[in-house]
Formats: C-alpha cells, structure tokens, sequence
C-alpha cells in the first residue's frame, strides 16, 4: 500500500503546472483551465493536510483588526518617501505596518517594527538569496513581528520566530475567492496577498504605498 502511495504522490508531482500552457488558439481556454485543475488537484494532495493545520491561527483572527488601520509598505521605489518622522507619526496614531520581501535592508527598517513580514517565494529560504541575511537579522530585532508564510513553502532555514500561514494552494482562473485561508484563485502577488489578509483581519483603513511600474522608478 505503501508503494502504491509513492507511486501516485510522484506521479502528482509530476502534473502540468498551470502556467505551462500551449499556444494553439481553438484549445488554450480549455487546457488552460484542465492544466490549473490538474495542478490544484496536485497541491491538494500534496499540502491538504499541512495546509489545514497551518490555517488554524488565522482562522481565529479574523475580524481582530476592525476599525483599525494599516499600512502595507511595498518594495517600489515610492516608499522611499517614507521618512522616520512620518513612520512614529503613523505608529503614534495606532497604525499597523504590513511589509514583504526584501523590505529587511530598507533604511526605514530601522525604525519600522512591522506587525506582518509577507515572505511568500520559497526563494527567500535558499542559502544563496541575498535578502535572507537582512531579513533574519530584522526578525531578531522585531520579535513582535509575525511572519507570513504560503502553507505549501517549507522555510526551514528562516528565523524560527512568530509565523502565521496563508493558503498557498493554487486554484488560478478556477473560482473566485478574496480569502487568505481558501486556495489561491488570482494570479499571485505578495501585494495582494496582503491585501486580502488585511481585509480579513477588518483593518480599516488599508493604505498602500511603494507600488509601482518598476523597481526602480517611482511612477
């Protein structure tokens, strides 16, 4: 019985990813959706169970922000407009941060203690990642900071502090969901995985700030 597991869990790994699509016009919508169900089936399989263990203490915050408000800080160039002076002005108000990514080795980290770090590419637990070094020393620094995980990456090697999860589970052009906690339904980004976590949360108001066309030029 063993065996026959093995044998379906490698044969689920080896599913179509939902990206990897064909050209051919008359058949693109329906093998577009036939390979995201394939792949969907594969990480449900694969991740269900860590997945609804993961979910757990998300699940029991929702709602626990309600009426109060947060700042998602992005990584384009545009948050560089932030400035010390702004960031206590904002804390002093009750504001929650939100950051992701490499936002670690930003000059406003040193007097930012974010709330929620998103580090959703499993890339940043590689040993040669440039950021990783930054954001376990900022995650030392901010032991209040939770950081913010997708259920199916392992992150092993990152600093072993507060995590909470967000569904990691792709289900892309499959249905439509806005829950941190149900699969994956749009095509992913840090940003608006963020987003949905701080609806879910009930902040009010959300503010964004350092999206833009490019990394480095504000537009």
């Amino acid at each position: 019985m063993g065996g026959l597991i093995q044998l379906f869990k490698a044969f689920v790994r080896k599913a179509p990813q939902y990206q990897q699509m064909p050209n051919g016009k008359a058949l693109h919508s329906l093998w577009r959706w036939i390979s995201g169900f394939i792949f969907f089936l594969k990480q449900t399989i694969l991740y269900l169970p860590t997945t609804a263990r993961r979910l757990k203490a998300l699940k029991s915050l929702k709602g626990s922000k309600t009426n109060k408000q947060v700042l998602i800080i992005a990584n384009g160039p545009s948050s560089k407009d932030l400035n010390e002076s702004e960031m206590r002005r904002l804390k002093k108000l009750g504001c929650d941060f939100i950051v992701m990514n490499g936002f670690g080795r930003m000059d406003i980290a040193e007097f930012c203690e974010a709330n929620y770090y998103f580090l959703l590419d499993p890339d940043y637990d590689e040993e040669n990642n440039p950021d990783r070094e930054s954001i376990n020393d900022y995650l030392r620094k901010n032991k209040k900071t939770f950081v913010v995980l997708s259920t199916t990456a392992p992150m092993k090697n990152l600093y072993n502090g507060n995590k909470l999860f967000v569904n990691g589970i792709q289900a892309v052009g499959l249905w439509n969901s806005e829950s941190p906690i149900l699969p994956n339904t749009h095509p992913q980004s840090v940003l608006f995985a963020a987003l949905k976590f701080a609806h879910y949360l009930g902040y009010s108001t959300i503010m964004v700030c350092g999206v833009d066309n490019s990394y480095y030029l504000h537009h």
